[in-house]
């Protein structure tokens, strides 16, 4: 009896432990919350299970759910880290709450949330969020929803400052406005602070110079450590399957659902890894556009809109980047998706406005003028600046050798003279367009 007693009890232990095994290896595999936080400068601490966790300059501490983060003396600066490479910045006395830190490690769900206690924080979000995913900051009863967004909020002056793209924010009444960048708002009132007022009564010039400084150096160390896995890994792997094939959009569209997911999932996770590409990272934003292209292919129609919504973001990088190639990927994202544009409710007008267009840009809204116009009916087409025969000519030309050097430089195999006639190809195409010949 007492052998049989200590078997069913060896079989429990053992069924137990598997369970919990299997527990753990999910959460190392799904969910890494390895978030983690470093004071720059100054005196900080950390409050954790009523443990008090006072923090050494510059070395690194791992942050958990309910952790209270402090900054204490007039010196301090304290960085948090989170595993999607997001930053959240806290100044001198200020104080936050980690309420949620849930990451997968391939950045399939992203879910961050805190409070702000006292003073202020400056965050730089980095990732796409879609459906479930999340980054919330709440503070007064209120509540900030992001997505890739840079923002100020100080609760000492009661008001909050997008850098840039745009939040949403939620107050006790349930009321939600949506605050766009550069567009100073007030949390006390609840409404917009005119820019006048808030250069004179509440910006603070060298809290935002030390935080725009940081901020490129973080992405700087982002686009040297890609740059890096892309020299010893080589290319975005699945987006390098899916270019493969001659007719992506009828290669996607034979996938069953599963097969859909799966690859959505996988481009997902290279997607992220480059969301942070801007101007400052031309030939990352072009891949970072590449991935998008694809990435709607497989999306759901909630997944589809975010990305969209991202897209319009983007092509205020490109107006900096004057890159051409970029340019006509964006137009074609937004001709091809042009009823979820449209549901976004964005003033198309002013997003594809032809005033101050380079003579590039001019170009290639001109070979794409019929099917634009047919497209954006509220487009004034007429503010194109008149560019000559002989100019088109000139740009086409330099296009044409700056292509063919790229490809000499990093294309070798056979592929590369077929590649080459499709790009000389493609430029006498536009001409023929624009010139009806």
């Amino acid at each position: 009896m007492k052998k049989i007693k200590n078997k069913f009890i060896i079989i429990i232990i053992t069924f137990l432990v598997t369970i919990i095994w299997i527990i753990f290896i999910q959460n190392i595999n799904n969910s890494w919350n390895t978030s983690s936080v470093i004071l720059r400068d100054g005196w900080a601490q950390i409050t954790r299970n009523n443990e008090l966790i006072v923090l050494d300059v510059k070395r690194q501490y791992s942050l958990t759910n309910w952790d209270v983060v402090k900054t204490l003396t007039p010196d301090s600066l304290l960085i948090i880290t989170w595993w999607d490479w997001s930053i959240t910045r806290l100044w001198w006395n200020s104080s936050i709450q980690i309420n949620t830190v849930n990451i997968a490690s391939d950045l399939s769900e992203i879910q961050i949330s805190f409070e702000l206690i006292s003073w202020r924080t400056w965050s730089n979000v980095t990732s796409f969020f879609w459906e479930e995913s999340y980054f919330l900051e709440t503070f007064n009863d209120h509540e900030a929803a992001v997505r890739g967004t840079t923002f100020d909020i100080d609760l000492n002056k009661e008001f909050l400052y997008v850098t840039s793209h745009a939040i949403e924010l939620k107050n006790n009444m349930w009321e939600t406005i949506k605050i766009s960048e550069s567009k100073p708002f007030s949390i006390k009132s609840f409404s917009f602070i005119p820019l006048i007022d808030y250069i004179k009564n509440y910006k603070d010039q060298k809290w935002q110079n030390l935080n725009k400084g940081l901020d490129k150096l973080h992405f700087e160390d982002l686009k040297n450590i890609m740059l890096n896995n892309l020299e010893s890994t080589g290319e975005f792997l699945q987006l390098e399957k899916i270019k493969n094939n001659l007719d992506i959009n009828k290669y996607i569209s034979e996938l069953n659902i599963e097969e859909k997911s799966k690859l959505y999932n996988n481009l997902l996770e290279e997607y992220q890894s480059i969301h942070f590409a801007n101007a400052e990272t031309p030939e990352l934003l072009t891949k970072k556009i590449e991935l998008k292209e694809v990435l709607i292919l497989t999306a759901s129609d909630k997944n589809k809109k975010h990305l969209i919504q991202s897209t319009v973001y983007d092509i205020k990088e490109v107006f900096k980047t004057n890159n051409a190639l970029q340019f006509k990927k964006i137009l074609d994202i937004f001709i091809d998706n042009k009823d979820t544009l449209n549901n976004l409710n964005l003033d198309v007008k002013e997003l594809l406005s032809f005033k101050n267009i380079s003579k590039e840009f001019n170009l290639v809204v001109r070979s794409k003028l019929d099917i634009l116009k047919n497209t954006f009916s509220n487009i004034q087409f007429w503010d194109l600046p008149k560019i000559s025969e002989e100019q088109i000519k000139t740009l086409l030309s330099s296009w044409d050798e700056a292509i063919k050097s790229f490809l000499d430089s990093n294309i070798d195999g056979t592929k590369l003279l077929d590649i080459k006639n499709k790009a000389s190809w493609w430029l006498e195409n536009i001409l023929n367009t624009l010139f009806k010949k």
